[in-house]
């Protein structure tokens, strides 16, 4: 049946993300008609171990509102991903054999979906013979050259509506709830969340904060007769009277587990002050449920403009958005650094002017 179609490999990263499976069916649409279509099973440990797929419209179609991602995914791999030090030194056995599977598919190239971890990988692959397009996916927001990955609203809307809710209870007891969000080195989550939610402290890891300035904050807060408070504060924050320290993971993971850092913050204010703090972390819960409709949106638009770029030939390519139109940017550049919040953007001037609280 496809003796005479071309061949194309999707790997996609990060099962928990609100519509992935949305930006496949949308690939698999724009790519079809021309492709025989190999799904790989656990990302790129599905090209390794030659495990896929084979992904058609109407397979695709019946699972684009399912969440978690049916190709699933893997955080311990073995592919020379990125570290705490860095990018993880190349073995050449691994890449060997994934190349060996590569060519005996007879693929033109990969569609890989993911990000900052998975696409360093796509850039570290893409010198020994292996053809990538790119689909930014990350729930951070951390990926340099477009303004929004899809995933990132989705998230947003969890933690706002989490925080949302959590005004009533911090109001009626006359408390301070921290709200651990994620976001391991950038701080997009909690500020959008913290914004959209008018959180009372907002506490990033781009900005500098003590837990000792949180908690004067807060007195003098109640000294003005506000007694309650809601705290955001991303898992990635270091205080600098605080060492965050990463929780074992029982794997061999390339970064370590963040998280504790609400616990600890709201564990610092009852012990420093005559408040009652308690504490709630999100964790999984905003990156495991279904897509927003921008994101929805999004991932379809990302979809099929990643289709596009494969047919045109445009490998070494990432998909994006800018001032809401679509483009791309190498994956070279967009995995050169990651896109952190500006202190000293217009967003944060703003926020800064609306009297929101960021610990300094």
């Amino acid at each position: 049946m496809f003796a005479s179609m071309k061949r194309v490999g999707i790997i996609a990263s990060g099962g928990d993300c609100p519509g992935l499976n949305r930006v496949i069916d949308a690939v698999v649409r724009g790519l079809d008609s021309e492709y025989e279509i190999f799904g790989f099973i656990k990302g790129y440990e599905g090209l390794l171990d030659n495990e896929y797929i084979v992904l058609d419209r109407k397979y695709t179609g019946e699972r684009r509102w399912q969440t978690g991602v049916y190709l699933k995914s893997v955080n311990k791999g073995r592919f020379p991903g990125k570290t705490k030090e860095g990018v993880a030194p190349v073995n050449m056995d691994v890449i060997n054999k994934a190349k060996k599977n590569y060519d005996a598919l007879g693929l033109e190239g990969l569609i890989v979906i993911g990000g900052d971890g998975t696409l360093t990988i796509a850039k570290t692959l893409s010198e020994y013979g292996f053809k990538f397009v790119a689909i930014p996916k990350s729930i951070d927001n951390d990926l340099k050259g477009t303004d929004f990955t899809f995933g990132f609203f989705s998230a947003v809307e969890a933690g706002k509506q989490a925080i949302t809710n959590l005004h009533a209870t911090a109001y009626t007891h006359d408390r301070v709830i921290v709200v651990e969000l994620m976001g391991r080195e950038a701080g997009w989550i909690t500020l959008y969340s913290g914004l959209s939610s008018n959180a009372d402290v907002i506490l990033i890891p781009e900005i500098p904060f003590s837990f000792s300035n949180v908690v004067n904050h807060l007195k003098d807060r109640k000294a003005r007769g506000k007694e309650y408070a809601l705290v955001a504060i991303s898992e990635g924050c270091s205080p600098t009277d605080y060492h965050q320290v990463e929780a074992s993971t029982g794997s061999e993971a390339p970064q370590g587990r963040l998280g504790g850092i609400g616990q600890s913050l709201a564990k610092y204010i009852n012990d420093n002050s005559d408040l009652d703090a308690r504490d709630l972390s999100l964790s999984y819960l905003q990156r495991s449920g279904i897509a927003s409709s921008y994101d929805s949106f999004l991932a379809m638009e990302f979809g099929a403009y990643g289709a596009k770029l494969f047919k045109e030939g445009k490998f070494g390519e990432m998909v994006a958005m800018k001032n809401n139109e679509l483009s791309s940017i190498s994956i070279k550049d967009a995995v050169s650094e990651l896109k952190l919040v500006d202190p000293k953007s217009q967003i944060m001037e703003l926020a800064y002017e609306d009297g929101f609280y960021f610990g300094e």
